[in-house]
């Protein structure tokens, strides 16, 4: 998976495979197949995300004006009490 957060939108070819270059024809079936799951916050919208998930709301504050961080924040903070997030709520605070 890739967290894309750039401006741009992303380019590369969503194969890691396909990034390797050249490879002789004879050689093809034994070339990597490394399709990857592209995450771009760039092409988010607010009406996409859900309030329920934890990567959407990460996304909805890289994408919105500070005056409007509120939301997600608070959001976000509920979910992190739950038990099962510990691990993630740490990681975030370190």
């Amino acid at each position: 998976m890739v967290y894309f957060t750039g401006k741009k939108l992303w380019s590369a070819s969503l194969d890691v495979g396909e990034m390797l270059g050249f490879i002789l024809s004879d050689l093809q079936k034994y070339f990597p197949r490394l399709p990857y799951f592209l995450m771009e916050t760039a092409k988010f919208t607010e009406e996409e995300s859900d309030s329920k998930n934890i990567a959407s709301q990460l996304i909805r504050m890289e994408n919105i004006a500070p005056a409007r961080m509120a939301d997600p924040t608070n959001s976000l903070i509920k979910m992190l009490k739950a038990e099962r997030f510990k691990a993630l709520k740490q990681a975030i605070v370190e």
